[in-house]
């Protein structure tokens, strides 16, 4: 009955009132996972995880024996406060990330806690690290801009900062990428997601998340399906597609719609976008926004979707849910 509701809802209301009644009826949609263990936010913890858990000797083995002979693929994360999520998320990157040529790129957004000096902890011995600090909060596009206009790679990255990444997760990525030329944009699924990119989750740990994806992998191997837009948590293009299309638009400020944006103009140059079924990513979900209030995450949304449509005369429709 409440489904019913809610796909009515969708379809005849208005955005708000869309965005309200999602609330009351599914209050814990968003996240639907529990349990999830997020590291201390204190810095000097935070660097000594990395020795405790090998992490570091990891990172540097497979720094020294990049395969330049693969296309390197640039990974680019965004961060503003939140430390523990930043500290999480670049933890298990190193830990589960093998594919054999890539590089991070941090662009930080004026972080007010201790993340410049987790950064900088890290910029001191991992290899292929590189730090950008902004000097004030640029917003979701123009910071993603910037690390791209800093990368090298010949495959670009949009990862944020609340996720987990999974074993694999990048190669995989990449391989449906090339499977056809035109596939222009490729994300995974998740646990959070406004669109068919979510699928039903659960896990209350690190070591389950592990063995759902695991398992994810071999009952989804190779599958993947169209999609009209992906969000950007996470997302694999090729370098060249930015030559085509361009960057990020720096119009919609802090966020929302600049994926809608980018997704779009690649449409219209003729890219399919696809989502891989075989890859899992956990997504916590408004990492950086999470301090703001419903009603000033609603307004920028209001903002953002009015400056999308008229930019291309289209009236803009929430994507559809699979669960």
């Amino acid at each position: 009955m409440m489904n019913a509701l809610y796909q009515a809802a969708r379809r005849y209301l208005l955005q708000r009132l869309k965005f309200w009644i999602k609330r009351l009826l599914f209050p814990n949609k968003a996240n639907q996972t529990v349990g999830i263990p997020i590291p201390q936010s204190a810095v000097a913890d935070a660097l000594t995880v990395w020795c405790q858990d090998h992490l570091l000797a990891q990172a540097l083995e497979r720094s020294a024996h990049r395969d330049h002979r693969v296309p390197c693929a640039s990974i680019i994360v965004l961060t503003h406060n939140n430390l523990p999520l930043t500290c999480l998320c670049i933890e298990r990157l190193y830990h589960y990330t093998d594919y054999p040529n890539f590089e991070l790129i941090i662009v930080d957004n004026a972080s007010k806690d201790e993340t410049r000096d987790y950064l900088e902890g890290l910029q001191i011995f991992l290899p292929n690290f590189l730090v950008v600090f902004n000097s004030k909060n640029e917003g979701f596009a123009r910071a993603n801009n910037i690390g791209i206009m800093h990368s090298r790679g010949d495959y670009l990255v949009l990862l944020n900062n609340d996720t987990i990444v999974t074993r694999g997760w990048l190669a995989r990525l990449i391989r449906h990428l090339e499977k056809d030329p035109k596939v222009g944009i490729v994300g995974p699924v998740t646990n959070s997601a406004g669109n068919e990119q979510m699928i039903p989750a659960r896990y209350s740990s690190i070591e389950e998340l592990e063995r759902f994806a695991e398992q994810r992998l071999k009952d989804f191997e190779g599958r993947y399906f169209e999609i009209d837009s992906l969000a950007m948590f996470c997302v694999v293009f090729r370098r060249r597609l930015i030559d085509e299309i361009g960057l990020l638009d720096e119009r919609f400020r802090l966020g929302t719609f600049e994926d809608d944006d980018f997704c779009h103009r690649a449409k219209l140059r003729g890219y399919k976008l696809i989502c891989a079924e075989d890859v899992f990513v956990h997504h916590f979900g408004r990492g950086t926004t999470r301090s703001w209030g419903d009603r000033e995450y609603l307004k920028l949304f209001e903002h953002n979707r009015r400056l999308f449509e008229r930019k291309w005369g289209v009236r803009w429709r929430p994507a559809r849910l699979r669960i």
